[in-house]
C-alpha cells in the first residue's frame, strides 16, 4: 500500500515538486512483519530544482515469537532512506502517523480492533527495551530512527505523532543524506495471535532560501524578504528594497510567497490604498521547543522591542547581547521569543487566560469556501476543496490558526499593555510585516481613528465611507452582494469565526470573520473588527482570551505624497467649463492621511455637478463633493486625476391649472408659468397648494415619469424639458345626521 502526497513550492518565479512517500507497518501475529512500499514520482514540468526520497527495499521484516511470560523483544533490520536535493536551501525530513483517533499511534489487530500494541511513552534504550525484567513494556512498540531533531539517535522512540516529528533538518545546498529506521516490539505469551498494523508517512520538504537582496516581487521568495532596508537608486530616486518590492507589485494581483519559518505558502496582494496584505489567514504553529517550526527571532519574526511592554527575559525574551545595559540596541543584535505554551491541536487544549498565557489553536486542514452564490461550504482537506472547486482560490479560504491576543502580539504575558489606544510593538507576523493597527486615535479626522483593515475595505469599494463617532464603520452597500464581495478577491476575508476556551467548537464559522489588531481597548481586551452579512464593525473589542484569526500587513514607510489633479471633464456635448478647483486645480496630501477634498469650483451652463470619479466616463471610484479622501501608504509619489461628473439640467415649467394656487417641487413652491432647472434622471417629490374650498384633482406632464398621477403628492422623475400641470376640484363635504 502506498501513500503519496505532493506539495508544490515556489522558488523565485519557478515551481518544483516534492514527494512525500508513505510506508505501511504490518504486524502479523506471532510473526510480526513490517512492509514499506514506496511511491514517489516526479513532475517533469517542475523538475529543476528537485527533491527525491528513495528507499533501498520495498519491505522490512520483523519476526517476534514470545518465549516467556516475562516477554520477548525483537528488532527489525534497517530500512534505508535516502534524500537528495538538487537545489539551494536544504530540506526538512519528518515522520508522522497516518492514522487518526484513539489508535493513531497504536498497532491494531486487523481481525479484532480491540487488541493492539501501544506505543512506548518515552525514549527507551535497546538494552532497557530487551531486558527480561522490564515487563512494563510488554505489548508495546517503538521505532528507532538514526536521527531525531537533526541529532544522532540511539534509542527507540514513541510512535510518530499525528502532527509529525522532525528527523533531520539541513540548510546545505545540493544536500544528500542516508538515514535508517528500524522497528522494535515486545510481546508475552498473552499477546493475541493476529496481524497488527498502522500507517506512518515519511516526508521530505525542500526548505528553499529566502532572497534578502530581492528588489522586485519576482525576485522575492519569502515574506521575510520585505524586511530588507538596504537602499537602491533608480533614476536618481533612492528607496529601500522593501518598498522597491512593493512598488513593483501590480494592484490587486495575487502573489505567493513562503513564510521562511515553516515554509508554508501564503498569497499576498497590494490593494488600491497601497497597503500590501496577506490574503490568507496566518497558520503559524507556536512551539515551546522549536521542532517543525524554526526559532522565532527578530531575523524571521516581527520582534522589534526588548525590555519594554512585557518583552522581557521574564516573559520569554532573550537578546544576543547579554549586557543588560545595552541589550538589543544595535542593529546586528537578535531578539528571540520562546512561547510558554505550544499551539494546541485539540479543542480542549486551547487556553482561556487572556493576559498571562499565550494560546493558539490549530483547527487542522479546514477550508471555509465561498461559492458564486455567496454560500459558505466547509471542507476538511485541501484535496476535497480543490476537487469541488478547481479555481485556484481554495488556499485563500483556509481558516488558519486561532490566536488569543497575548500570543498574537508575541507575548507570554500582556498584562503590562493596558492603556487604551496603545499599540503593541511585537507580533507573530513575519519580520517586515505586522498586525494591523486598531483604533489608535480619538480624533475622527485621523486615519488612526479606524481599524486599519477598514481603510482597505473602503478603498476596495467593499463598504461605504467612514462614519465618525459610531461603532459601525458602514453597512455593506448590498447585504448579499457586499457580503459576498468582502469574502472574495482581492482581500478574500474568511468567515472563520472564533474559538472560546470553554466551548468545544468553533463559533460563527461560515457566518462571521474576526481579526486581531495590535491595539488595546482595556486591560483585558483589544480591538478586533469583524464582519458578517449585515455590516462591518470597526471598533469592536473582545476579550484577549478569544481565539481570533490574523492577517498581517507589510511594514511600509509613509514619506510619500499623493497629488490630485481636478479635471473639469468638459466635452463637445457639455460645452466649455469655467472656474477652478483647489489651487490651480491641484491639491497634494501626505501619505496615510485622511483629507477633505476641496469643494467643486467648476461650472458648465445647463449642467449640474454630480461627483468626482477616477475615470472620465464615471466607471471608476467615486468621491462626493467636499468628501473624504484617504491618501495611500507608501513612499512613491502618486498622481491621481479626478474627473468631474456632470448631469444634464432641463427646464421644468409649472402650470397651476384650475383652482391650484401653487405647486411644490422638491420643497420649493412655484406659481403658474414659473420655471426651474432639474437634473435628468433625478426623482423629485411634487405636491400642491389649492384655492379655498378646492382640493386635488389630477397631475399631467408632457415628459418624465409620474409614480402616481392620481395622488395629491407623488414622485416625478426627470427625462427632459417638461411642463407639469396640477388641477384641482371643488372639495365636497358629507354631513351625516
Amino acid at each position: 500500500m502506498g501513500i503519496l502526497t505532493k506539495a508544490r513550492q515556489h522558488y523565485g518565479a519557478k515551481e518544483f515538486s516534492t514527494s512525500s512517500c508513505g510506508a505501511i507497518i504490518l504486524f502479523s501475529g506471532i510473526i510480526i512483519s513490517s512492509i514499506f512500499i514506496l511511491q514517489c514520482n516526479t513532475d517533469d514540468a517542475f523538475a529543476s530544482p528537485s527533491l527525491t526520497l528513495t528507499l533501498d527495499s520495498s519491505s522490512i521484516n520483523l519476526s517476534l515469537i514470545p518465549k516467556s511470560g516475562n516477554g520477548t523483544f525483537a528488532k527489525s533490520g534497517n530500512l534505508s532512506v535516502n534524500v537528495a536535493l538538487n537545489g539551494p536551501g536544504g530540506y526538512t525530513l519528518s515522520i508522522r502517523s497516518g492514522g487518526s483517533g484513539a489508535n493513531a499511534t497504536n498497532l491494531v489487530n486487523t481481525s479484532d480492533n480491540t487488541k493492539y500494541f501501544t506505543s512506548i511513552s518515552s525514549a527507551l534504550s535497546e538494552s532497557d527495551f530487551s531486558n527480561s525484567n522490564n515487563t512494563t513494556y510488554n505489548n508495546q512498540w517503538g521505532y528507532l530512527p538514526s536521527k531525531l531533531n537533526s541529532a544522532t539517535n540511539t534509542s527507540f522512540l514513541p510512535a510518530p505523532s499525528t502532527t509529525g516529528d522532525l528527523l533531520d533538518y539541513t540548510e546545505d545546498d545540493d544536500a544528500e543524506n542516508t538515514y535508517t529506521i528500524s522497528i522494535g516490539a515486545r510481546a508475552d505469551l498473552s499477546t493475541p495471535v493476529g496481524s497488527y498494523n498502522n500507517t506512518f508517512i515519511i516526508t521530505a520538504i525542500a526548505n528553499l532560501s529566502c532572497n534578502s537582496s530581492a528588489t522586485t516581487i519576482g525576485e522575492a521568495v519569502c515574506m521575510q524578504d520585505f524586511n530588507n532596508d538596504n537602499t537602491i537608486t533608480v533614476n536618481g530616486n533612492t528607496t529601500t528594497y522593501r518598498n522597491a518590492i512593493i512598488n513593483s507589485m501590480e494592484m490587486n494581483r495575487q502573489y505567493q510567497l513562503r513564510d521562511g519559518r515553516d515554509w508554508k505558502t501564503y498569497y499576498i496582494a497590494k490593494m488600491k490604498d497601497g497597503r500590501v496584505w496577506m490574503t490568507q489567514n496566518l497558520d503559524l504553529d507556536l512551539e515551546t521547543i522549536p521542532n517543525n517550526v524554526s526559532k522565532l527571532t527578530s531575523e524571521n519574526t516581527d520582534l522589534n522591542a526588548f525590555g519594554l511592554q512585557g518583552y522581557t527575559t521574564e516573559n520569554g525574551y532573550s537578546c544576543s547581547n547579554t549586557n543588560t545595559s545595552t541589550n538589543c540596541t544595535s542593529g546586528d543584535e537578535v531578539i528571540a521569543w520562546s512561547p510558554s505554551v505550544a499551539t494546541a491541536t485539540t479543542m480542549t487544549g486551547y487556553g482561556e487566560n487572556s493576559n498571562t498565557t499565550p494560546a493558539s489553536f490549530d483547527y487542522g486542514d479546514v477550508y471555509s469556501y465561498v461559492d458564486t452564490n455567496g454560500s459558505t461550504i466547509s471542507y476538511t482537506s485541501t484535496l476535497d476543496c480543490i476537487i469541488a472547486h478547481n479555481d485556484g482560490s481554495c488556499p485563500h479560504y483556509h481558516v488558519g490558526n486561532y490566536y488569543n491576543w497575548t500570543s498574537a502580539i508575541a507575548s507570554n504575558n500582556s498584562n503590562t499593555i493596558t492603556v487604551t489606544h496603545t499599540t503593541a510593538h511585537n507580533s507573530i507576523c513575519p519580520v517586515g510585516w505586522r498586525l494591523p493597527i486598531g483604533k489608535a486615535s480619538t480624533t475622527s479626522s485621523d486615519p488612526g481613528y479606524y481599524d486599519e483593515i477598514n481603510y482597505t475595505w473602503v478603498n476596495e469599494g467593499l463598504t461605504k465611507d467612514y462614519a465618525p463617532n459610531t461603532s459601525i464603520l458602514a453597512y455593506i452597500p448590498d447585504n448579499t452582494t457586499g457580503f459576498l464581495n468582502i469574502r472574495r478577491g482581492s482581500m478574500y476575508m474568511v468567515a472563520s469565526g472564533y474559538k472560546h476556551g470553554t466551548n468545544l467548537s468553533i463559533n460563527d464559522i461560515g457566518t462571521r470573520g474576526y481579526y486581531w489588531t495590535n491595539t488595546v481597548t482595556s486591560n483585558t481586551t483589544a480591538f478586533s473588527p469583524h464582519f458578517y452579512d449585515s455590516g462591518l464593525y470597526v471598533v469592536n473589542t473582545y476579550n484577549r482570551g478569544r481565539g481570533i484569526s490574523i492577517r498581517c500587513v507589510a511594514r511600509q514607510e509613509n514619506t510619500g505624497t499623493t497629488t490630485i489633479t481636478f479635471n473639469n471633464n468638459e466635452s463637445s456635448t457639455t460645452g466649455t467649463a469655467t472656474g477652478t478647483t483647489g489651487t490651480n486645480n491641484t491639491v497634494t496630501y501626505n501619505a496615510n492621511t485622511l483629507n477633505t477634498l476641496p469643494s467643486n469650483g467648476f461650472a458648465i451652463s445647463g449642467y449640474q455637478f454630480n461627483s468626482w470619479n477616477t475615470e472620465a466616463d464615471g466607471s471608476g471610484t467615486s468621491y462626493a463633493d467636499a468628501g473624504q479622501y484617504y491618501a495611500s501608504v507608501g513612499v512613491a509619489t502618486r498622481n491621481v486625476t479626478l474627473y468631474a461628473q456632470w448631469d444634464k439640467k432641463y427646464t421644468i415649467t409649472f402650470s397651476t391649472g384650475s383652482h391650484v394656487a401653487r405647486i411644490s417641487f422638491d420643497g420649493t413652491y412655484y406659481t403658474n408659468g414659473q420655471t426651474t432647472q432639474a437634473t435628468v434622471g433625478k426623482t423629485y417629490v411634487i405636491g400642491g397648494d389649492y384655492d379655498t374650498k378646492y382640493g386635488f384633482n389630477s397631475w399631467s406632464v408632457t415628459s418624465g415619469t409620474l409614480e402616481n398621477s392620481n395622488a395629491p403628492a407623488t414622485n416625478y422623475t426627470v427625462t427632459g424639458d417638461a411642463t407639469i400641470t396640477l388641477t384641482g376640484k371643488e372639495a365636497t363635504t358629507n354631513i351625516t345626521t
